[in-house]
């Protein structure tokens, strides 16, 4: 998506916020019983910048500004021992001078797709990069769904993995998403077995601001998988639970939208 901004007349300062989108959730794998499979990883969170620049010092009368979509999940797997899918990165979100981009005032990158679940993991996507980093989705396991690490920056949350299956064949539930740290507690709830994860939440009253991650959804021995919940704002996705052959894997959720504001000063 891209808008340009008219400087207002008579602003002093302007204060823009750029996020970055989430990456997507990878999907989940499917292979015989008996076998130690892997729900897919989480998607990282975008980067977010935050500056204040005087209007004087632009030297412009308008701003372009750009936004990104989140990335895509990873496919479910439809095809027998085969390893899941990853997920898409989340595009930058950024605002610059020049109509191509050129001469940046703020930038967010997008956070990387969770990997595609394997015989025993799935890295988790990196968070994008800015002036505070994004974070890491969460890794996933054969034995159970995984939350990412703490998040210690103000940044949206990434998202957790799929629930993975054992060589015993027990399922597990996907790992829950992170919370978005500046306002929610508790993030999104990952699937029970064979049940999709909770997408990550907005926050209350806001039409945009930094969102939770994505749930991972559950595994299932005995029935397809669950999908990765979707991430908010920024936020990176859920992965998708592994499955037995015969039985499609779940698929990553998709990473949450960028944003960019901007509020002038007179």
């Amino acid at each position: 998506d891209d808008q340009i901004y008219p400087i207002p007349t008579g602003a002093k300062t302007l204060t823009i916020r750029a996020q970055g989108a989430g990456g997507g959730g990878g999907s989940g794998r499917r292979s015989a019983a008996g076998s130690t499979a892997a729900g897919g990883a989480g998607g990282g969170s975008g980067g977010y910048s935050e500056v204040e620049v005087n209007v004087a010092d632009l030297g412009v009368t308008q701003l372009y500004v750009t936004v990104r979509a989140g990335g895509a999940g990873g496919a479910g797997v439809t095809a027998d021992d085969a390893s899941g899918n990853a997920g898409s990165n989340g595009g930058s979100s950024f605002v610059a001078l020049a109509a191509s981009g050129a001469n940046r005032v703020a930038t967010a990158a997008g956070g990387f797709g969770g990997g595609g679940g394997g015989t025993a993991t799935g890295t988790g996507g990196s968070g994008g990069l800015g002036r505070f980093t994004g974070q890491t989705g969460a890794n996933s396991s054969g034995t159970t769904g995984v939350v990412p690490s703490v998040n210690t920056n103000s940044v949206p949350g990434a998202g957790g993995s799929g629930g993975g299956l054992t060589a015993a064949d027990a399922p597990s539930a996907g790992g829950n998403g992170y919370p978005a740290v500046l306002w929610s507690p508790s993030g999104a709830t990952g699937g029970a077995t064979g049940a999709a994860g909770a997408a990550g939440s907005n926050p209350p009253g806001s039409s945009v601001g930094q969102g939770g991650g994505g749930a991972g959804g559950g595994s299932s021995a005995t029935a397809a998988a669950g999908a990765g919940g979707a991430g908010g704002y920024g936020a990176g996705a859920g992965g998708g639970g592994a499955s037995r052959n015969g039985f499609a894997s779940g698929k990553g959720g998709d990473g949450g939208q960028g944003f960019v504001t901007i509020t002038a000063r007179f």
